[in-house]
């Protein structure tokens, strides 16, 4: 599959994400949104009838989540990734309810209840986090959602 480069008008630059940090940087990042979403579409379109998802851990590396998701689901991600639930929180603030946002790094000891609030879905990485998480399934009387 041949690769091209496309220009659009919606674009970051660094100090859109770093404040005046950026004037002293010695460079500029452009981030641009319509061609992150075409690169999305793209993908979802190669592999026909498989689900693509967005990593967007540590704010979108960097690009700014607040931004990137929100272009993607605009594009048809529905299912992002983060590292840590402090991320998934954030990140629900900015997609729509439809959008499955999973964490990787699974809940802490004690985050369980906030995954729930927030519609986040765990990965499960010991059996600590399984115990943990179908304590709290059977506290609310309900299956959850969560990943091996």
């Amino acid at each position: 599959m041949q690769s091209k480069m496309i220009y659009i008008e919606e674009t970051m630059t660094v100090p859109d994400i770093v404040g005046d940090v950026g004037i002293h940087a010695g460079g500029t990042l452009t981030v641009d949104l319509d061609a992150t979403a075409t690169n999305f579409r793209t993908l979802q379109a190669h592999v026909g009838s498989v689900i693509c998802g967005a990593v967007v851990k540590a704010d979108a590396y960097g690009l700014g989540v607040a931004r990137v998701a929100p272009a993607l689901y605009v594009a048809g991600c529905r299912s992002f990734f983060v590292a840590h639930v402090d991320e998934g929180i954030a990140l629900r603030s900015h997609l729509p309810a439809q959008a499955h946002i999973y964490v990787l790094h699974g809940p802490l000891p004690g985050s369980e209840v906030d995954c729930v609030a927030s519609r986040l879905v765990p990965i499960l990485n010991s059996l600590e986090q399984l115990a943990a998480w179908a304590a709290i399934a059977r506290l609310r009387g309900s299956r959850l959602p969560g990943g091996l």
